[in-house]
Protein backbone atom coordinates (compact mmCIF):
# COMPACT_ATOMS: atom_id res chain seq x y z
CA UNK A 1 0.00 0.00 0.00
CA UNK A 2 1.51 3.32 -1.02
CA UNK A 3 1.28 6.49 0.98
CA UNK A 4 -0.10 9.68 -0.49
CA UNK A 5 1.75 12.97 -0.50
CA UNK A 6 -0.38 14.11 2.42
CA UNK A 7 1.17 11.41 4.63
CA UNK A 8 4.69 12.42 3.62
CA UNK A 9 3.92 16.07 4.35
CA UNK A 10 2.49 15.22 7.78
CA UNK A 11 5.70 13.44 8.74
CA UNK A 12 7.83 16.39 7.61
CA UNK A 13 5.81 19.03 9.45
CA UNK A 14 6.73 17.58 12.82
CA UNK A 15 10.34 18.63 12.16
CA UNK A 16 9.62 22.28 11.40
CA UNK A 17 11.95 24.54 13.39
CA UNK A 18 11.22 27.92 14.89
CA UNK A 19 13.73 30.69 15.51
CA UNK A 20 14.92 31.59 19.00
CA UNK A 21 13.15 34.30 20.92
CA UNK A 22 14.64 37.77 21.15
CA UNK A 23 14.39 40.46 23.82
CA UNK A 24 11.59 42.16 21.86
CA UNK A 25 9.56 39.22 20.59
CA UNK A 26 9.24 35.52 19.85
CA UNK A 27 11.08 33.67 17.11
CA UNK A 28 9.09 32.95 13.99
CA UNK A 29 8.05 29.74 12.36
CA UNK A 30 7.92 29.47 8.61
CA UNK A 31 4.52 29.21 6.98
CA UNK A 32 6.00 26.67 4.57
CA UNK A 33 6.87 24.00 7.13
CA UNK A 34 9.15 22.13 7.42
CA UNK A 35 11.31 25.14 6.60
CA UNK A 36 13.05 27.30 9.14
CA UNK A 37 12.11 30.31 11.23
CA UNK A 38 14.00 33.52 11.78
CA UNK A 39 15.06 34.70 15.22
CA UNK A 40 12.89 37.06 17.22
CA UNK A 41 13.67 40.77 17.24
CA UNK A 42 15.77 42.50 19.84
CA UNK A 43 14.94 45.85 21.40
CA UNK A 44 16.19 49.27 20.39
CA UNK A 45 18.14 51.53 22.73
CA UNK A 46 19.69 54.96 22.06
CA UNK A 47 21.98 55.33 25.07
CA UNK A 48 25.00 55.79 22.76
CA UNK A 49 23.27 58.58 20.82
CA UNK A 50 22.32 56.25 17.97
CA UNK A 51 19.47 53.74 17.97
CA UNK A 52 20.93 50.22 18.14
CA UNK A 53 19.11 46.90 18.54
CA UNK A 54 20.26 44.45 21.19
CA UNK A 55 19.27 40.89 22.11
CA UNK A 56 18.08 39.43 18.79
CA UNK A 57 17.19 35.72 18.74
CA UNK A 58 19.16 33.13 16.79
CA UNK A 59 17.83 31.68 13.53
CA UNK A 60 16.71 28.05 13.50
CA UNK A 61 18.94 25.39 12.09
CA UNK A 62 17.20 23.42 9.36
CA UNK A 63 16.77 23.71 5.62
CA UNK A 64 17.06 26.38 4.31
CA UNK A 65 19.19 28.57 6.56
CA UNK A 66 17.41 31.20 8.64
CA UNK A 67 18.47 34.71 9.56
CA UNK A 68 18.93 35.78 13.13
CA UNK A 69 16.68 38.46 14.55
CA UNK A 70 17.55 42.15 14.33
CA UNK A 71 19.79 42.90 17.29
CA UNK A 72 22.68 40.55 16.66
CA UNK A 73 21.06 37.13 16.31
CA UNK A 74 23.24 34.55 14.52
CA UNK A 75 22.20 32.74 11.35
CA UNK A 76 21.02 29.15 11.60
CA UNK A 77 22.00 26.68 8.90
CA UNK A 78 21.45 23.11 7.73
CA UNK A 79 24.90 22.05 6.61
CA UNK A 80 27.42 24.07 8.63
CA UNK A 81 27.93 25.46 12.11
CA UNK A 82 25.41 28.06 13.19
CA UNK A 83 26.94 31.53 13.27
CA UNK A 84 27.67 33.27 16.54
CA UNK A 85 25.60 36.19 17.76
CA UNK A 86 27.13 39.59 17.03
CA UNK A 87 29.62 40.75 19.70
CA UNK A 88 28.44 43.47 22.09
CA UNK A 89 24.77 42.92 21.29
CA UNK A 90 23.79 39.93 23.42
CA UNK A 91 22.29 38.28 20.31
CA UNK A 92 21.58 34.54 20.38
CA UNK A 93 23.62 32.02 18.42
CA UNK A 94 22.22 30.42 15.26
CA UNK A 95 21.07 26.81 15.27
CA UNK A 96 22.50 23.90 13.31
CA UNK A 97 20.79 21.32 11.12
CA UNK A 98 19.13 18.31 12.72
CA UNK A 99 20.90 15.70 10.58
CA UNK A 100 24.42 17.05 10.82
CA UNK A 101 26.08 15.41 13.82
CA UNK A 102 29.44 17.10 13.27
CA UNK A 103 28.12 20.67 13.35
CA UNK A 104 27.25 22.82 16.35
CA UNK A 105 25.08 25.84 17.03
CA UNK A 106 26.63 29.28 17.31
CA UNK A 107 27.58 30.93 20.57
CA UNK A 108 25.61 33.87 21.90
CA UNK A 109 27.08 37.31 21.33
CA UNK A 110 28.79 39.04 24.24
CA UNK A 111 26.87 41.72 26.05
CA UNK A 112 27.87 45.31 26.70
CA UNK A 113 27.39 47.64 29.65
CA UNK A 114 26.95 51.40 29.18
CA UNK A 115 26.98 53.71 32.17
CA UNK A 116 25.52 57.16 31.68
CA UNK A 117 25.79 59.75 34.38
Amino acid sequence: MSRGLGEVYKRQVQYAAGGGGGAGGVGQTNAYAPSTGIGGPGISNSITGTAVYYGGGGGSGAYPSADGGVGGGGQGTQSANGTDGTPNTGGGGGGMGRNQGTFVGGAGGSGVVYVRY
